[in-house]
């Protein structure tokens, strides 16, 4: 029995110019593959100089100061509410009274100029002068609790420019403040006197 024939495809010879191109592909490919893992590869975080070191603990010092501030303004508003309620007398002498100065009928009238230069209505007017015992220009930064237990009396505070003054709400009764930058008015009163007129 003979066997089918089968014939058998011819081997094909690659010439070597084949071979080259081949071989020249393989090379550009693999060059490619590793410029790519080379250029997603995490980079190693570069060095800082001196300087750059210097600045960055600039920020955090500054960041660091600034929350440590705040903490101890707060922890400080704290006690003094605390103060200006079960020490009234202790809180006005020791915090409220040295961060306060005597101001002049002439402090408070350049207020009043220019309160009504911006519109600014008064609401009261007295035929007497202004009571001079009852009027302060703050010194420094401050908060102002309930006055009325306080001092018994209405008192009035001009804070000149570059300081800031916090009044509590329950404050606002019993006074008055004149702030100059801007010439803003907190609390229920302006009033002119007879020595306040111009």
């Amino acid at each position: 029995m003979h066997r089918p024939f089968r014939k058998e495809s011819p081997k094909v010879k690659r010439s070597r110019s084949d071979q080259l191109v081949d071989a020249v592909l393989t090379i550009v490919l693999a060059i490619i593959f590793f410029s790519l893992f080379w250029a997603l590869r995490p980079s190693p975080p570069h060095p800082l100089n001196p300087a750059q070191l210097n600045a960055v603990l600039a920020r955090q010092e500054q960041v660091v100061r600034a929350a440590k501030a705040q903490q101890q303004q707060e922890h400080d508003r704290r006690i003094m509410s605390w103060m200006a309620e079960s020490r009234p007398d202790e809180y006005w002498t020791e915090y409220l009274l040295p961060t306060l100065r005597p101001a002049t009928v002439d402090d408070y009238k350049t207020w009043l100029a220019g309160y009504l230069s911006r519109d600014g209505n008064t609401t009261d007017f007295f035929s007497q002068p202004m009571p001079t015992g009852h009027l302060f220009l703050a010194t420094q930064d401050m908060e102002i609790v309930d006055t009325m237990q306080l001092t018994k009396e209405h008192i009035y505070v001009i804070v000149p420019p570059g300081v800031h003054v916090t009044v509590d709400a329950s404050a606002l009764t019993n006074v008055d403040v004149f702030v100059m930058d801007g010439f803003i008015h907190y609390g229920e009163s302006v009033p002119v006197f007879s020595d306040t007129r111009f």
